[in-house]
């Protein structure tokens, strides 16, 4: 989000937008170039947790494709802060607010409420920090209870119990609400700025477009 709102705060979006690039054009250009970016960390996260076998049944290709998905909807998740934030130490401030407060969230589902309600944590997978946790979450609980991470059932228990939690969202919900996030921040943050910067009505999406 800094570098976003840096771009915006030396004006070079309007150049850009004046030599007829729209809007979402460069959402998607800032989305494109992060995911690139970060991916090279999902790479080195997902062999550095097969190296250290800290998920010794599951399949590394399934822990990279979570890691994977979770930047796609983190860098979604960045771009809507730097719709809204025009100083960059403060988009930034922001992004870690916001990854503190997602984390606190995820932190009460488990230890308060010991996701007893299915309905509670999809709501909360909304959030992608959440969703993202939630998915390393069942390769640890699949790894505390000694088999692979099962794609489409629910793990045992979690850690630090071995009482079955049917609540437990498989990893296969997990994958969907991550993507789902990415598109919903991406939509998001080209909504906003029509609103803000460009002077589109609240309602624009519902207008006829005008030819």
């Amino acid at each position: 989000a800094n570098f976003i709102v840096t771009e915006r705060e030396k004006h070079i979006v309007a150049g850009l937008q004046m030599m007829g690039m729209g809007p979402f054009s460069n959402w998607l250009a800032w989305w494109i170039t992060y995911v690139l970016i970060h991916t090279l960390s999902a790479i080195v996260l997902t062999a550095g947790a097969t190296m250290c076998e800290q998920y010794p049944a599951s399949s590394p290709v399934l822990l990279f494709i979570t890691i994977e998905l979770f930047v796609f909807a983190a860098v979604g998740f960045a771009l809507v802060i730097a719709s809204l934030i025009r100083k960059p130490r403060t988009a930034q401030g922001v992004v870690v607010l916001g990854y503190l407060s997602s984390f606190g969230l995820f932190a009460i589902n488990v230890a308060i409420f010991q996701r007893k309600s299915a309905f509670f944590e999809y709501l909360l997978c909304l959030n992608c920090f959440v969703a993202g946790s939630i998915g390393i979450l069942d390769f640890t609980s699949a790894a505390f209870n000694g088999r692979p991470v099962d794609i489409f059932g629910v793990a045992d228990g979690f850690v630090g119990s071995l009482e079955p939690h049917d609540a437990q969202t498989p990893l296969i919900m997990v994958w969907i609400f991550l993507v789902v996030d990415a598109i919903l921040y991406i939509g998001l943050a080209h909504y906003i700025e029509e609103v803000t910067r460009g002077g589109r009505s609240l309602y624009f999406p519902f207008e006829p477009s005008k030819k």
